[in-house]
């Protein structure tokens, strides 16, 4: 329930020394800290019971000291960092520790954030190797154990308290590399991400050439060991596409063994295959160079 005040209207037969005159502006100030605290719920209330019937002369420190034992300041906001703020109606104290104590661990502030490489220019690094806290880096052409001789920035992120993972780019360039580290193990290799803007389907087979004698078989490839699908596209260089340009579909498997699924040997030009090894045999009359392109499109 609310407190009231009434004026105590002491007159000469005040306090020694007080005259009426001096007692009513203290009144009026009074009576505005008592309509103030019973904006202010329960703890306001609370706070002028204890305060009580105090002499004029303490009243005020009182009332101060209840105030700040409350949670509350009447300082300014940036002036005291552990104590809400009735003035200006904001909760500083609160807000900042919620913040620090959601984000950090309770130790949330400009020196950690910035730790992490969150600012206009992060942290310059010359060895990726030692790049091992969460955040973000940079590192200039000469840094070591980097995916390229440019510069660029990391990112390092974790899964969990042994997997590290490290992502890098190149400085004016969408190329993007990712390697990994379990505990105290050796980094992996960098890995090419393959975007759209990298990444051509058509220009990744391998190249291959061999000189192979009129109408002779000759091994022109090994393939793996895996259960795998191969396009092979075998060719002599300038010759026109009808006579000389070969195609087929081979498929290998792990037991070692490999099959040609699918077969289009043109007039002077043939695809066989001699356990893993693919061979060619062009029949032009002559020795000739033989070219061939094979590109590995399914695994299973």
């Amino acid at each position: 329930m609310a407190i009231s005040y009434t004026e105590q209207g002491w007159t000469n037969n005040g306090p020694p020394g007080v005259s009426a005159t001096h007692l009513i502006p203290m009144d009026d100030a009074l009576k505005a800290a008592i309509d103030a605290l019973n904006n202010m719920g329960d703890a306001g209330q609370q706070a002028v019971k204890e305060i009580g019937a105090a002499p004029a002369t303490t009243t005020g420190g009182k009332l101060v000291n209840k105030i700040t034992e409350a949670g509350y300041s009447l300082a300014p906001a940036t002036g005291t960092s552990n104590l809400d703020n009735i003035g200006d109606g904001t909760s500083y104290a609160r807000v900042q520790k919620a913040l620090a104590d959601a984000i950090n661990g309770g130790t949330f502030n400009a020196a950690t954030v910035s730790a992490f490489g969150v600012q206009a220019t992060p942290p310059t690094i010359t060895d990726c190797n030692a790049a091992l806290s969460i955040g973000f880096y940079r590192f200039d052409s000469n840094c070591t154990n980097a995916p390229h001789t440019s510069p660029g920035a990391l990112l390092v992120f974790r899964y969990d308290g042994n997997l590290l993972v490290q992502m890098a780019n190149q400085y004016l360039s969408t190329n993007i590399w990712i390697r990994t580290k379990y505990n105290t193990g050796v980094w992996s290799t960098w890995g090419t991400l393959w975007t759209s803007a990298n990444l051509n389907p058509q220009s990744k087979g391998t190249q291959y050439s061999v000189s192979a004698a009129h109408n002779t078989a000759t091994t022109i490839a090994t393939l793996s060991s895996a259960n795998a699908s191969y396009l092979v596209k075998a060719y002599l260089s300038g010759q026109n596409a009808a006579d000389y340009h070969a195609f087929a579909i081979i498929q290998t498997s792990s037991n070692g063994t490999a099959v040609i699924n699918l077969q289009n040997d043109r007039g002077y030009m043939f695809i066989t295959l001699s356990g893993l090894n693919i061979q060619v045999r062009q029949t032009s009359g002559a020795t000739q160079t033989v070219y061939a392109v094979i590109q590995r499109v399914l695994d299973y």
